[in-house]
């Protein structure tokens, strides 16, 4: 749609920004317009990429990961945006680049020694939703990824089930995450469920950090 003229796209994602901007936070008309800017920024081919060639193996994992930083970051903060101050794409990359990919790089590449509990967690997830844990072991050791796999399908004590959005049981944390991690996108989810991707998004990061110290607990026994 936008392609190329540079003022035109400007132009266009200023007018996303602002339009969100205008609805309440977490109506389903702002989570539209977040949805609809997130998805031009990335069909631009605009978005930075800092630290290009560095971080061999790993650079596509961290690249992604601070882009779901970002997409979270924008869909709670677009009220910091300020036409005024510059344009949406310099905005963006000032906070990919100095930010967000900075966090990426530190989650990543740490040793797994020195991780806090929400880093751990957001890594293990990443990779599931990534098909990573595809490179399985043998069945007489299961890999981390299927050990968790396991887990979710398990859940014995109800507490992923348990976990879901008010007034919809069926929009639950272990539902979630094993369709992540069968490889559906956020918006066969939000077909399915009739929930903005957005949301869904919002909602299953949140759970991960609430349950991460279970996660981990679990892993460690």
């Amino acid at each position: 749609m936008v392609d190329g003229n540079i003022d035109e796209l400007n132009k266009h994602l200023r007018r996303i920004a602002i339009e969100a901007q205008q609805y309440p936070p977490r109506s389903p008309a702002r989570q539209i317009a977040i949805t609809k800017l997130f998805e031009a920024i990335q069909t631009s081919g605009k978005l930075t990429r800092p630290y290009w060639r560095q971080f061999p193996g790993l650079y596509d994992e961290i690249y992604n990961v601070a882009k779901q930083k970002l997409f979270c970051y924008i869909y709670e903060r677009i009220d910091n945006y300020s036409p005024e101050r510059g344009e949406v794409l310099q905005w963006v990359n000032f906070l990919f680049g100095t930010r967000f990919f900075v966090e990426a790089i530190r989650e990543i590449t740490l040793p797994d020694s020195r991780l806090s509990t929400e880093m751990i967690s957001q890594r293990i997830f990443y990779n599931l939703d990534n098909d990573l844990w595809l490179n399985r072991e043998n069945e007489a050791n299961p890999s981390l990824s299927e050990q968790i796999i396991k887990y979710l399908e398990d859940d014995p004590e109800g507490i992923f089930q348990a976990t879901h959005m008010t007034d919809n049981p069926a929009a639950n944390f272990r539902y979630l995450a094993l369709q992540r991690i069968a490889g559906y996108k956020w918006r066969e989810i939000e077909s399915e469920l009739g929930i903005h991707q957005a949301t869904l998004c919002s909602f299953y990061l949140r759970c991960l950090q609430k349950l991460a110290p279970i996660i981990k607990e679990y892993l460690a026994d």
